[in-house]
Formats: structure tokens, C-alpha cells, sequence
């Protein structure tokens, strides 16, 4: 082997000094360290991934979830393993899980029913064109209820203001959700934070549960620790919440876009079915995947320096994801 002269093994050595202390992030904080059931190959890949797009966070907290249990958890950055942050869209599947439990209860006798038959507010609230239209919790569900999205109000001029008659087309829509949150508390007569206490928290054990006072809260202000939100993916992939029947049949069965009642959807019908929902409040950014016939998740609650951009978020739970489906 050739020998390297002083100089060479000078550049050699800071160079392998500079790619540590860029592998490490150049975290102002330790990492925190959670749960650790990883080997050491498999830790570092996940480092990895995480390392690479930490420049663009204040924080990124991830929990993997294998076989049903949490096998890792830690907090990258400046933030706390322990802190609960919101979980902005990915509200929205937690919405619809209380949503099911109480048609499995009969508090709701039907998804076709429409939402005035809960919620008086609505009632005589459609607008002239769509006078004798439904519309119903499965509209709001699906993002099929034409109620806009945050860039416009939901009432005009007495009446909903909706963008096209329910039914016939997709608009993703938070306060279509935070009509569902109107629902959920005209039928248990409690407050969607003490449903959201009492339907997702309580099942699983979980502490840190909450929502703000927001009438969109049940689709962008719930919140909760890292290893919370990844004990709500146990819960929904092994039927604490509902059974797989609904959870497949249902509640993961694409309606248009992709979109089932809640979740966005991918390989239904396979094996290899896949559930996730990204979620984002300006810089507050979240993201949860579940594969429910695998067992398996990833869940990521971050900050980032930037309210623009985050499609990475969406990379790093994919290779995430890749990193558990490699693990024997």
C-alpha cells in the first residue's frame, strides 16, 4: 500500500474531522435519546437521514414503530424528546378515528347523514344553488363537502359557502373538520378536547393528548409528544381504536385524490397498504405513516427555521419507512 507523506495525511485527518462534525449536524444541543432498540448499522442510518436535512429545522423528533411496538425515538436539534408539539394536519386522522368510534357507538347512525341532523348551526345553512343537496360527515371526511379551505371564510351571506355541490369534487379543507369538531361535541355534549381525552388518549395510555381552543383544532391543533403520536399509530393499526375491517374497509378507502376518510391512501388491496398524512401550521411541521398490515410507522414532529418549503419531510419519512421495512 502507498504510503501518504505528512502533508497528504494532515489533509486526511481534517477532512475525516470535517465530515464528523458535519455528520453531527452542528447541533448547538445533544441529541436526545429516547427508546433504543436499534443495532448500531441500522442507528446510524437513521442518523443519516435525519443529519441531512437537520440545517433546515430547529428540531426533528422521530419514533419508529416495528412489529407493533416503538423501537426508537430521539430528538435531533434544538428541541425537547418530551415537548409536545401540534400535529397541524395530521389532526385529521385523529379526527376521524373519534368520528368512527362514535358511529361504532351509535351516537352517529350514519357517514351519509347529514350534518345538520347533529349540529343544528347548519341547518338552512345551504347555499340557493345546492338547496337540496346533502351534506354529510363522509363530505367532510373525504374533502368532497366543497367547504373551503383557510384561504376563504366558511359562511357568506348567511348560507355555507361552498365551492361546488358536495359530493362531485375534491377540496381539501381544514374547516371541514373543524365542522366535524362541532359534531363531535353536539353528541357527547362535551368539548372536542375532552373527547379527544377520552376517545384517543385514554385506549392508549398516552398523557400528553390536547387540543387548543380553535374551532379548526380537529383539523390542524391537536398535539402531543413524538413517542404519543407514535402509540396512536399502534392503537390504529391494532384495532384499540377500531376494528381492521373498518380501519381497511373504510376508513382507508380512497374516495377521490387518493384520500379515504381522513387519511391519504396508497397500495389498497395489497399487503403493502400504506396511510399517512403530512401536516403543516406555517413552521410547526408533522408527518405520520402507518403500513397497518406490517405493523409498522414512522412519526416525525418538527419545527422548521422556514414556514416555505418542506417536501423533504415527506423523503425523510419514505426513507424512514425503507430503513424499518429492511429490518428482519
Amino acid at each position: 500500500m502507498k504510503k501518504l507523506r505528512p502533508s497528504q495525511s494532515l489533509l486526511v485527518f481534517l477532512l475525516t474531522l470535517m465530515v464528523s462534525y458535519l455528520t453531527l449536524g452542528h447541533q448547538d444541543k445533544p441529541t436526545t435519546t429516547g427508546i433504543n432498540r436499534l443495532d448500531s448499522f441500522i442507528e446510524k442510518e437513521v442518523d443519516a437521514v435525519i443529519i441531512q436535512e437537520l440545517p433546515l429545522y430547529h428540531h426533528l423528533n422521530i419514533a419508529l414503530v416495528f412489529d407493533g411496538k416503538i423501537i426508537f425515538s430521539r430528538c435531533y436539534g434544538k428541541g425537547d424528546l418530551q415537548g409536545d408539539y401540534a400535529y397541524a394536519s395530521v389532526s385529521k386522522p385523529v379526527t376521524s378515528l373519534i368520528i368512527m368510534q362514535l358511529r361504532d357507538e351509535g351516537r352517529i347512525q350514519n357517514l351519509d347523514d347529514n350534518i345538520w341532523k347533529y349540529a343544528e348551526k347548519y341547518a338552512g345553512g345551504m347555499p340557493e344553488p345546492y338547496k337540496q343537496a346533502s351534506l354529510t360527515i363522509r363530505h367532510l371526511l373525504s374533502h368532497t363537502s366543497g367547504i373551503p379551505h383557510n384561504d376563504e371564510p366558511v359562511w357568506k351571506n348567511g348560507k355555507l359557502n361552498l365551492k361546488f355541490k358536495p359530493g362531485t369534487a375534491y377540496k381539501y379543507s381544514t374547516p371541514g373538520y373543524g365542522i366535524l369538531g362541532d359534531i363531535i361535541e353536539a353528541v357527547t355534549g362535551k368539548s372536542y378536547r375532552e373527547v379527544l381525552k377520552a376517545y384517543i388518549e385514554k385506549p392508549i395510555g398516552a398523557s400528553s393528548f390536547s387540543g387548543y381552543e380553535s374551532f379548526i383544532t380537529p383539523g390542524a391543533f391537536v398535539h402531543s409528544t413524538v413517542e404519543d403520536m407514535a402509540r396512536f399509530s399502534i392503537g390504529v393499526m391494532n384495532d384499540t381504536y377500531v376494528t381492521s375491517d373498518i380501519l381497511l374497509g373504510e376508513i382507508l378507502k380512497p374516495v377521490m385524490q387518493n384520500y379515504g376518510l381522513g387519511w391519504s391512501c396508497a397500495k389498497v388491496g395489497s399487503d403493502d397498504i400504506t396511510a399517512s398524512h403530512s401536516g403543516s401550521n406555517g413552521t410547526p411541521r408533522a408527518f405520520l405513516m402507518i403500513k397497518p398490515m406490517k405493523k409498522r410507522s414512522v412519526s416525525l414532529l418538527a419545527t422548521r427555521k422556514s414556514a416555505r418549503g418542506g417536501r423533504e419531510m415527506g423523503i425523510m419519512v419514505q426513507k424512514l419507512m425503507s430503513i424499518l421495512e429492511g429490518i428482519n
